[in-house]
């Protein structure tokens, strides 16, 4: 279908007439938070006058890599084989079956959860970004921080790797792990018991899981790899299947179909080790409406929320401190790296733009009331940095980029001109 396609069912998803925005390769929304991040390749306006750069810290995600685990790989070929064994697998099902083998294979040669060849060069790439814009504040002490997750280490080695080689006279440091700052999503009680056990939240996401367009979107899918029997059976629960560890279960048709669209999502950070061609299955209307999906729930348990609650970011307050701390005293740069798990509540609690809205209670999800997007809030690789300037007479500013592009900070921050905010305004303003 083309984008007028693809725009109709967007405004069935948003209950508005309007389309979601795509990425630079026309499919950005579609990936949600496996999009991979598209670096800002523009100029910055100078520094105030005066004013010279002197710090640079960061927070960034790990670049792209492949499944984070033996679960949707595992289950499309569970649901492959089940249809096989039925007679009511189509050619393109026989297709989608090699596919995922093919995906499942190369995400046990390379590891599940690692980065992948195109991660590795994406934090390459953002190293040689990072040492021609900032190489003022590259001179002296350079400190790597990760989760202690592998492909955030890994990221953090990567991207110190090449960042040695682009600035010789840097002193590149080895990662510290820093789980209480970088991990922080998963020892969260607060956190967890709200996801968990929270109604509204609940309430929230069976609203964006069973809208209309996603039921549509997983039968659009499911028929064009099985007979209509079979789909027929996911959807009146006389079929489901478990996963191999016996932690998934796919009941109904948009579980199956979600097993079948997150390959596709994968599919881009893994182009090196495939490349996974889906397209006979996920047409671009059905990615978009999964996509919408990813989104929904990415918003409601790690992002802004739901409106009078904060639990998906006030978990994040120890690290802002942190930053506004290392802006005030820190020398030379800092280079954290993390996951989508803390980049989303970080920019939910700066309150930037895309991250300043919350639901209201009752309300479903759309992009119309919230204007949050996956693939721009936290992509693989997405950088969250903060450029620290000073004068001679002692005063600072802080200019923010989102993936290199320039960015406000939350509303109730007021910038001393452009982008440039003094740092005791921001410390006044996210007290």
């Amino acid at each position: 279908m083309g984008r007028r396609s693809l725009a109709m069912l967007a405004a069935l998803i948003l209950g508005t007439v309007c389309a979601a925005p795509a990425g630079a390769d026309g499919s950005g929304q579609s990936y949600g938070t496996k999009a991979i991040a598209d670096y800002f390749p523009g100029g910055l306006p100078p520094a105030p006058g005066g004013y010279r750069l002197v710090f640079v810290e960061t927070l960034t995600r790990h670049g792209a890599r492949g499944l984070s685990s033996a679960k949707y790989d595992d289950l499309t070929i569970k649901m492959v084989e089940s249809a096989r064994s039925r007679g009511q697998l189509t050619p393109a099902g026989e297709q989608l079956g090699v596919t995922a083998q093919r995906i499942a294979a190369a995400n046990v040669a390379n590891g599940y959860g690692n980065l992948t060849e195109a991660g590795r060069r994406q934090m390459r790439d953002l190293a040689s970004r990072t040492a021609a814009r900032d190489r003022e504040a590259l001179r002296g002490p350079v400190a790597l921080q990760s989760s202690g997750e592998p492909r955030a280490t890994a990221s953090a080695q990567a991207f110190g790797a090449a960042l040695a080689a682009a600035v010789p006279e840097a002193s590149v440091g080895e990662p510290e792990v820093r789980t209480d700052l970088l991990y922080f999503h998963n020892t969260d009680a607060a956190y967890k018991s709200y996801v968990k056990t929270d109604p509204d939240v609940a309430a929230a996401v069976k609203q964006v899981d069973e809208a209309p367009a996603a039921q549509a979107a997983a039968r659009s899918i499911l028929l064009r790899a099985f007979a209509e029997p079979f789909v027929d059976a996911l959807a009146d629960g006389s079929s489901t299947f478990v996963s191999s560890d016996g932690k998934t279960t796919v009941r109904g048709v948009v579980d199956a179909a979600n097993m079948i669209y997150n390959l596709y999502a994968i599919s881009p950070a893994m182009a090196v080790e495939g490349p996974f061609d889906l397209s006979s299955v996920v047409r671009p209307p059905d990615a978009g409406a999964f996509g919408f999906v990813s989104d929904g729930e990415d918003f409601i348990q790690k992002g802004p929320s739901l409106a009078g609650r904060d639990a998906t970011f006030a978990m994040a307050r120890p690290l802002l401190v942190d930053f506004l701390r290392q802006a005030r005293e820190g020398t030379g740069s800092l280079f954290r790296f993390s996951h989508a798990e803390e980049v989303i509540p970080f920019l939910a609690l700066l309150r930037v733009p895309g991250s300043d809205r919350q639901l209201p209670l009752g309300q479903q999800f759309s992009y119309a009331a919230t204007g949050w997007y996956g693939f721009e809030q936290s992509p693989l690789g997405a950088s969250v940095e903060w450029q620290v300037f000073r004068d001679g007479a002692g005063g600072a500013q802080v200019r923010m980029l989102l993936d290199g592009k320039p960015t406000r900070y939350g509303p109730s921050c007021v910038p001393a001109t452009g982008f440039f905010y003094a740092l005791s305004e921001l410390e006044r303003c996210y007290s």
